[in-house]
């Protein structure tokens, strides 16, 4: 049982560092990029970001100022608590 935690627990750091978010793609080494397109975390990230960022909603322009939404939360959380 020690041996298949140690092995498992090595197989993830693995995956996880050849899936891009610890070593970007760019900065694998030549003999570890067969990891980064054999590894199934490294094509989930990749949709992720792509559905994220690529969505209309970051398209549009905001058009009031992010300084005043955030003094608009600040007054809803600070009067949330006051009511608590």
């Amino acid at each position: 049982m020690v041996v298949a935690n140690t092995g498992g627990t090595f197989a993830l750091l693995i995956i996880f560092m050849l899936a891009g978010f610890i070593i970007p793609e760019p900065r694998i080494k030549a003999w570890w990029i067969w990891g980064y397109w054999s590894s199934p975390v490294a094509y989930a990230e990749k949709a992720l970001t792509v559905n994220e960022f690529l969505a209309p909603q970051w398209a549009k322009v905001l058009t009031t100022s992010p300084l005043l939404f955030s003094f608009f939360i600040l007054f809803l959380i600070n009067n949330f608590f006051v009511v608590l």
